[in-house]
């Protein structure tokens, strides 16, 4: 499996997905880049719009990447709200038995004529 650098468009597109404006416009100007500057030096600020454009990218990525993990956050802390209730139950339930099996509890026998 091939790993793909933090800058790559690839890696963008699989991130955050293809048909994201942020996406769409940096294979627009590696494009322009890579058709205009063939045989001359890329300009400095061609290259800085390139860093900026992966910059914010990879702010995409990372703020996808923030909201599914609060998610699994919040589903984390309802999971154990929940374990924690059917614990305390489970207490409750251990209690009382303790409670009640220390008691004697006689049941009126039957007259049973043999």
């Amino acid at each position: 499996m091939e790993i793909l650098k933090w800058y790559s468009i690839e890696n963008f597109a699989r991130e955050i997905g293809d048909p994201n404006p942020c996406v769409r416009a940096l294979k627009k100007a590696t494009m322009l880049r890579d058709r205009l500057y063939v045989t001359e030096k890329t300009p400095r600020s061609v290259k800085n719009l390139l860093f900026i454009l992966r910059l914010l990218c990879k702010h995409r990525v990372n703020r996808t990447l923030l909201v599914v993990l609060r998610q699994e956050i919040r589903e984390l802390k309802w999971e154990l709200g929940r374990t924690k209730a059917s614990l305390s139950l489970a207490r409750d339930a251990i209690t009382f038995y303790k409670e009640t099996s220390w008691v004697e509890v006689e049941f009126p026998k039957e007259n049973s004529k043999d």
